[in-house]
């Protein structure tokens, strides 16, 4: 597991190979102060040096923030086409996916009315038979993955009647799930 002077040196590292040994103005330097540290690592930002002391001449483009994983120590590049915050917010959307860190949980009994098998079709988008199958597992997880993912799903089954919710996952699934299984 990386210390964040450790993940500073990995992101240090990282810029002078894609970038080559610079100096003077045009060395990138990283811009410590506004670093940000989260639970899975951080986000470095960087710039030239000639840019961080006030000399417009140095600008540099395509230089969004570098993210690095605490745990692996894998770097990502966020872009600069959009917010940070937006990068960052699709990076543990990514990884919540990658450890199944939440569940879509349908509370109704398994005999339900044979209504809620129409209410499951509207929900989730289901054929017949599989809201069948599903209605016969119940009440449990139907899906697991990004909280933001399964929001969407949330919202439509409330609105069909069907009693639902999103909850942490207790333990985590299988790694080649497709996040539909019925538990």
């Amino acid at each position: 597991m990386l210390s964040r002077d450790g993940a500073r040196l990995q992101v240090f590292l990282e810029l002078r190979r894609r970038h080559g040994l610079r100096s003077g103005p045009w060395e990138l330097v990283i811009l410590d102060d506004l670093t940000i540290e989260r639970e899975w690592g951080w986000v470095f930002f960087y710039t030239t040096r000639g840019w961080r002391d006030g000399d417009l001449r140095y600008a540099v483009g395509g230089n969004g923030p570098l993210l690095i994983d605490r745990h692996d120590g894998s770097i990502r590049s966020t872009g600069t086409s959009g917010a940070t915050e937006d990068a960052v917010a699709d990076y543990e959307a990514e990884l919540e996916r990658r450890r199944e860190a939440w569940e879509l949980v349908i509370r109704e009994p398994a005999d339900a009315p044979l209504e809620m098998v129409s209410r499951l079709r509207r929900g989730l988008g289901l054929t017949p038979a599989e809201a069948i199958a599903l209605r016969k597992r119940l009440p449990g997880v139907c899906r697991t993955g990004a909280r933001r993912d399964l929001e969407p799903d949330l919202a439509r089954l409330l609105a069909a009647g069907v009693a639902a919710e999103i909850r942490q996952a207790a333990r985590p699934q299988h790694p080649f799930s497709t996040g539909w299984e019925l538990l």
